[in-house]
């Protein structure tokens, strides 16, 4: 799912300013990005996929229904990488490590890194340009170890981009909460939801409903953004019941070992009969607080580098 055009507004309760542009800058390299991961059309409203057998429930105004698409890892895990292969312009380097970044003397570019293989053989790359695509922790450390000073500190130094000290901060983790669960008043629910559970639209296209915020209730009631996915919960019953409900109940929802609680439930059988509720897992924002940062520790990797601490 890509972010909301609000998560790039400022918000009145924050004081540090929001993005430097605006959702639409995004947009051409999200349609890119649909095409890259193999999802369908870039289109997250409910409206565009529900039908009379998935329809859309009603919700209170600062809460909105929306969706989920889901792709296939097979593409990164095995597509992508056979075309490099067989690619005459790349070459790909396994077991290697990247150590640390050497940007030129007015410390304005990168033109040259260097690593180590798995048998501690070191190397250097040098190129025009560089992309610096290692996650969000150690993107933060590999900065951070390309300090001029060979002997940076647990604050890490300057740094490479460091020069107002902000490389690292601000790290906002994803915490997701598993304790609320929906009770439904009516057992009519179970067929009502079916859309928040995944489903193949006509075009192919595996999308699943999640309930998000309003544009109100973030920027105007001052919530941090939010995500809820609604996963059912079975009823208490014996271990014989459980274990039908398992195996022979729904056999097309989780493939040979059966459904088990996640997705796939829309499938079952009369699953008003055998779920009581439903399991909210409720994916939240933090808040950007420049105290929390990455750091680098006084621990050492095997390269002989500082590891990265969260703070």
């Amino acid at each position: 799912m890509p972010l909301d055009p609000w998560d790039l507004s400022d918000r009145p309760n924050d004081p540090l300013p929001g993005w430097p542009f605006e959702f639409e800058h995004l947009v051409p390299f999200y349609r890119r990005a649909q095409e890259v991961c193999g999802l369908g059309p870039f289109s997250y409203g409910a409206g565009e996929w529900t039908s009379p057998e998935r329809p859309e429930i009603p919700l209170e105004a600062d809460l909105s229904t929306r969706v989920y698409q889901f792709g296939h890892g097979k593409r990164f895990t095995r597509d992508f990488p056979a075309q490099l292969r067989e690619s005459p312009g790349a070459r790909l380097l396994y077991n290697a490590t990247v150590c640390r970044l050497e940007a030129d003397a007015r410390a304005e570019r990168v033109f040259c890194i260097e690593g180590a293989g798995s048998l501690g053989r070191s190397f250097r790359v040098e190129a025009r340009t560089f992309v610096l695509a290692a996650g969000g922790i150690e993107n933060a450390r590999l900065l951070l170890l390309s300090s001029r000073d060979r002997d940076v500190g647990a604050s890490g130094g300057t740094g490479f981009g460091n020069q107002h000290g902000w490389v690292g901060r601000c790290f906002m983790e994803h915490p997701r909460d598993h304790a609320l669960t929906l009770q439904p008043y009516s057992r009519r629910l179970f067929s009502d939801a079916t859309f928040f559970d995944p489903f193949q639209a006509p075009d192919g296209t595996v999308v699943g409903g999640r309930i998000g915020l309003s544009e109100r209730a973030v920027l105007h009631d001052g919530l941090p953004n939010a995500s809820v996915t609604l996963l059912p919960k079975i009823r208490d019953r014996s271990t014989l019941i459980d274990w039908a409900t398992r195996l022979w109940l729904c056999p097309h929802s989780s493939g040979r070992r059966g459904f088990r609680g996640g997705y796939g439930w829309s499938r079952m059988k009369t699953p008003a009969r055998w779920l009581d509720g439903f399991r909210l897992i409720v994916n939240a924002e933090q808040r950007p607080n420049p105290e929390n940062r990455v750091v680098l520790s006084d621990q050492m990797d095997r390269f002989g580098l500082r590891r990265a601490r969260l703070q």
